[in-house]
Parts: C-alpha cells; structure tokens; sequence
C-alpha cells in the first residue's frame, strides 16, 4: 500500500509540474514552421502576423528562435506590449528576419486612448531585427490615469520598437514611418514622460547595436516633457551605431 501510495503521488506531483510548466511558458507558436534557422516560423498573410502579435501579447517571446516575413503587409496590429512597468511587459526576444520586405502600419490613436505605447514591436529584449522595411503613419495624441485618476504621461512611440531592453541588434534596415506625437493642451499634467524616435522611443537599459541603418521618415509634434531622437528617442542604456543615416523627410517638433 506504501508503495502504490507513494507511486499515486508521485504521478500526482508529475502532473502538477507539467501543468505548471505549460501554465508558465504557454502555448506553442501558432505561426507555421519550426522556428530554427535552416525552418524559421513564417509570416506569409495577414493572419500570420495576427497570430504572431497576439502570441507575443500572451506571452510567447520567441527566445532564440527565428521569425521570417515572406510577404509585404499593412497593419495596424503592433506586436507584444510595453508598459511603464517593467515587469508586465511582454516582449519579443526572438530574431526576425524581414527579408527585405515591407510592412506598412496605419495607425490614429484618440485623445484619451488608454493603449498609449505604439510601434510596429512594442517590446524588444535580446532581440535581433534584420533586413526589414517600415513605411507608413502612427499619430498617437492622448493620455492615461493612473493612481486614483492622476494624469501620468508616460508614452514610447517610434517607428521600429516602442521599447528596447537587454542586448539587442538592429541590421540592415529602413524605417520610413511618418510619427506625430502630441500631448493635448487642454489638459493639466502632474508627469510628462514620453519618449519618440525613428527607430526606438525608449532604450530602457542594456545595449541596443544599430547598423547599416536608414531613417527617412517625419517627426512631427511634441510639447513640453517630450523627448525625441532620430533614431531613439531616450537612452538609459547604451546605444551604438554602425554605418547609419539619419535622413528625414521633415522634422518639426517642440521639445
């Protein structure tokens, strides 16, 4: 009886890890393929990077495995999440290879829209980007409430990432997004904090390497409290550049 008692537990205790264990890293990507670098996972319609943006915002972060864009897109569904809040991000730390394709985002936010932090990858942690094309229009004017209704800006916005943490690579790529960004001036605001770049709003800690690199999109917008950069648009980690341009059509921000 001490036996089979003991045997009953064990399968039990086995059973709890493994149900802890597909509670704690999730589902499988949904994108088809492997998700080596000989069989990436691959985006080849619209569906494909719906399923790939929302396995990133569930948790998904495609540690070391490799992602490839097959198709040129348009989309306003950003990929992951970015929060003022560290912790609770969730972001992509995998390496996605555009294959020199093009994805065209569209995006208007409101004047009082809560989902504040907007570019094409929310959240890079230890992520590689290559051979990728951004073009398009992201217009973000608004804020949240936070602490019992308090109004805290505190926005990444920026044509690649909204977001950059740990070590990350970004090679041989051309983002020609048009980005505006305003705090709306009939509002008091108890914290300014918003961050805007070409590439990356916020370089969070880390190091993030850019090379062979081309910015030629807008800038446009700002107001007090707004920091901008032409590549990113605050650094409180290390950043470095490689044979990069920084080639903007129009620039027209207060800071």
């Amino acid at each position: 009886m001490k036996t089979l008692s003991c045997t009953i537990r064990c399968f039990l205790v086995l059973l709890l890890v493994t149900f802890s264990a597909n509670m704690m890293w999730g589902q499988n990507p949904r994108l088809p393929g492997k998700g080596t670098i000989d069989e990436p996972y691959y985006i080849k319609t619209y569906d494909d990077w719906q399923h790939f943006a929302y396995d990133v915002a569930d948790g998904i972060d495609y540690a070391n495995q490799y992602v490839r864009l097959d198709t040129n897109l348009n989309t306003d569904i950003f990929v992951g999440s970015a929060s003022w809040t560290e912790s609770i991000d969730q972001s992509f730390n995998g390496i996605f290879n555009g294959n020199g394709y093009t994805i065209t985002v569209n995006y208007t936010s409101n004047s009082y829209q809560k989902d504040f932090h907007k570019g094409l990858l929310r959240c890079l942690n230890n992520a590689t980007i290559v051979n990728l094309r951004v073009e398009g229009n992201i217009y973000i004017h608004g804020y949240h409430s936070i602490f019992g209704g308090s109004n805290y800006i505190d926005r990444y916005s920026a044509g690649l990432a909204c977001k950059a943490k740990g070590s990350n690579l970004i090679s041989n790529c051309r983002v020609a997004v048009n980005i505006t960004a305003k705090i709306p001036d009939d509002v008091g605001y108890e914290n300014k904090d918003t961050h805007s770049g070409g590439y990356v709003g916020l370089v969070a800690n880390g190091c993030t390497v850019f090379s062979n690199c081309l910015f030629e999109g807008r800038l446009l917008g700002g107001n007090s409290g707004h920091s901008w950069g032409g590549f990113v648009g605050e650094a409180q980690g290390a950043v470095y550049f490689n044979h990069c341009l920084f080639s903007p059509a129009q620039i027209n921000v207060d800071l």
